[in-house]
């Protein structure tokens, strides 16, 4: 990316913010997904239907809330 291929017309249709990093599912449509916490949630959400790398939302409400928080402190970072 030193060229700065982020930039380029192409990529923003993918990832109106120019950044890494971004996916694009072909098996659904070549859909896109940007932003870190995003692509986590979305492949958990369409690939992992047995749970196997999350927790469910239902059957155990606060682990699933646990992760979300470690998942945003990882991509907001912490203050200090």
């Amino acid at each position: 990316m030193q060229a700065n291929e982020q930039k380029e017309p192409w990529f923003i249709k993918l990832n109106p913010n120019g950044r890494i990093p971004t996916i694009v599912d072909h098996s659904r449509n070549d859909f896109p997904v940007f932003e870190t916490a995003a692509i986590l949630l979305y492949l958990q959400q369409h690939y992992d239907k047995e749970n196997k790398f999350a927790f469910d939302k239902d059957k155990d409400p606060n682990s699933y809330s646990d992760m979300l928080q470690w998942m945003f402190f990882a991509v907001g970072g912490s203050p200090l």
